[in-house]
């Protein structure tokens, strides 16, 4: 009984050694390779954590360049727009130049009443603008023709009693005998007009008509 415990002591070392014996060398290949596996991602996970990646947009040259650009050259290409209208000039006139009234010379109801006087004669007239200021260019043109004489003539004659003809008149003699020459035409145009209404046109073969036969 006492030897018992011996012999289990010394078969499991017998037992231990053996195991050793055989299966000791890959055992500890084996728990190497553990090791050898942890040292590698230990070293990798240490090198990811020291490195520091910064991934940046490139930036393209344009953009530098634009910024980099002189403004004044920007203003050397900067066409203006075109004006629609001219540009108006301004002129100073000096004021001796200028003819002006007093205000004592000046009488505004003096001058309505020219004006009114004015207006009142071309309404008496009868005339038109239009007639009046043809019949003016015909006394100014001295080579007008028959009908504008005529025409301006008719006109001065029918308003020849009128204040407005006689203010005409009153500027001067030659312009008075151009107006007399103006109507005296007007009366020879109306004379030869009336004479051609009145004249009596006979049949080509009247000459030859015998009244004898018709009895």
């Amino acid at each position: 009984m006492i030897l018992y415990p011996i012999l289990v002591k010394k078969w499991k070392q017998f037992v231990d050694w053996l195991h050793l014996i055989t299966y000791g060398k890959s055992e500890e290949e084996i728990a190497e390779k553990p090791k050898r596996i942890t040292t590698e991602e230990d070293k990798i996970a240490s090198i990811l954590g020291k490195s520091k990646f910064n991934l940046r947009q490139s930036t393209p040259n344009t953009a530098t360049d634009l910024k980099n650009e002189n403004p004044i050259e920007k203003e050397s290409t900067f066409v203006p727009p075109a004006k629609d209208e001219a540009e108006k000039f301004d002129i100073d006139v000096p004021l001796d130049k200028v003819e002006y009234l007093s205000q004592e010379e000046f009488d505004a109801e003096c001058e309505q009443e020219e004006l009114e006087g004015e207006y009142d004669a071309v309404l008496a007239s009868g005339a038109s603008y239009e007639e009046l200021a043809h019949t003016n260019r015909t006394i100014a043109d001295k080579q007008a023709s028959v009908t504008d004489k005529d025409e301006a003539g008719r006109v001065l004659y029918e308003n020849k009693q009128t204040e407005m003809i006689e203010q005409v008149i009153a500027n001067g003699a030659e312009i008075s005998k151009t107006i007399s020459t103006l109507i005296d035409v007007h009366l020879a145009m109306c004379a030869r007009r009336l004479q051609g209404d009145n004249e009596i046109v006979y049949p080509k073969d009247f000459k030859d008509f015998n009244i004898d036969s018709i009895f």
